[in-house]
């Protein structure tokens, strides 16, 4: 995964990221950065993993890993702000209908408060 930059018009590559147990299967299916560009989201679906990257004086630094169930969990991955990460769950509920599990960050530590489920178990 490269992280690149803009200035004057300009496009350049700035860091590559990695995560440090070493990139499991698929790293950046799913990918999300915060409004204020801090803070990235990024799934790795066959290592059923997300990794939280932070910004800071121009180095991204890896902050911390989630992890869910289902194997392709972090397909799609969401950063409502810099503290609230939404990341997708397909087929990790008994019906295989998926599920959204939500994490919340409090003083750069991140832990998972709800997985989300459709009540009537339908797909759409």
């Amino acid at each position: 995964m490269y992280v690149f930059t803009r200035s004057n018009g300009e496009w350049s590559q700035q860091q590559k990221l990695a995560a440090d147990e070493g990139n499991r299967g698929r790293f950046g299916d799913g990918v999300a950065l915060s409004d204020s560009g801090e803070t990235a989201l990024i799934g790795a679906s066959l290592g059923a993993s997300a990794y939280v990257f932070t910004n800071s004086g121009g180095e991204w630094t890896q902050q911390q890993t989630l992890t869910g169930e289902g194997s392709s969990f972090g397909i799609r991955v969401a950063l409502s702000d810099e503290r609230t990460a939404l990341i997708s769950a397909p087929g990790s509920t008994k019906n295989f209908t998926g599920a959204v599990v939500v994490f919340t960050s409090s003083d750069g530590e991140w832990s998972r408060q709800q997985k989300l489920t459709a009540d009537d178990g339908d797909v759409e």
